[in-house]
């Protein structure tokens, strides 16, 4: 599905990413862990076309898509729930969810309407007409998980989806990917949240310093306490 393969990018005078690769596959949810700072976002912003990459490749089903603008890299089936949650504040919540929805079917037949949406997350259903900005920042963060989902991705980015928000969310999130993954979907989990990462993932990555520098299951992660402290703090 997503294969990035030693992508090198700059920001002006900062060399961000030095080198990256990662494979995720149907039905995989991958966590990229690491401090701030480190390029996890800037991965993301590259894999979905917001940042330019100096040398290496994204390919996505096979098809190089390194250079392609994000619009056309969201019609191949990539959604993004971006850091920040970034929905539009002067839309209601219906509107915000019907500007980014595609009939598009998933992998096997499943598809994500407004209404199967509305359905799983009922606190969502109940502030429809409301401003965007007017939202919980839970509401706002289930918004921007909804807004990607009712596109209907074979891949889904999502960056930092734990952050700020109380643990119940947190849980209900965490469900939701694992569902995603169940239907097919592959998952880029971008988070410093360690606990939801491990619980959440099949796979981990852990970057420093615009590398990754540590690959694990979760299970062999949680048992490696040394390379919790020393890379994330933990």
């Amino acid at each position: 599905m997503l294969d990035v393969k030693d992508i090198h990018v700059y920001l002006r005078s900062s060399y961000v990413l030095q080198g990256v690769s990662l494979q995720v596959q149907p039905g995989q949810v991958l966590a990229l862990l690491g401090r701030n700072g480190v390029g996890k976002t800037t991965l993301v912003r590259s894999v979905i076309g917001h940042s330019r990459i100096q040398e290496g490749t994204v390919s996505l089903d096979g098809k190089d898509i390194t250079s392609l603008p994000p619009a056309k890299v969201a019609r191949l089936g990539v959604g993004l729930v971006p850091q920040g949650r970034q929905v539009f504040p002067s839309l209601t919540t219906l509107e915000n969810l019907q500007i980014a929805a595609r009939d598009r079917p998933g992998k096997d037949g499943s598809r994500w309407t407004i209404e199967r949406f509305l359905e799983a997350f009922p606190n969502v259903k109940e502030r429809l007409q409301q401003g965007a900005g007017k939202l919980s920042g839970g509401e706002q963060q289930l918004l921007a998980i909804g807004r990607a989902l009712v596109g209907n991705p074979r891949l889904l980015l999502m960056d930092e989806p734990s952050e700020g928000l109380a643990p119940l969310i947190v849980d209900e999130i965490s469900g939701l990917i694992r569902q995603l993954a169940r239907e097919g979907m592959a998952v880029l989990l971008v988070e410093q949240n360690f606990g939801f990462a491990v619980e959440t993932a099949d796979y981990v990555h852990v970057m420093t310093k615009g590398r990754v520098v540590y690959e694990a299951t979760p299970e062999a992660f949680r048992r490696d306490s040394s390379a919790q402290r020393r890379l994330l703090g933990v």
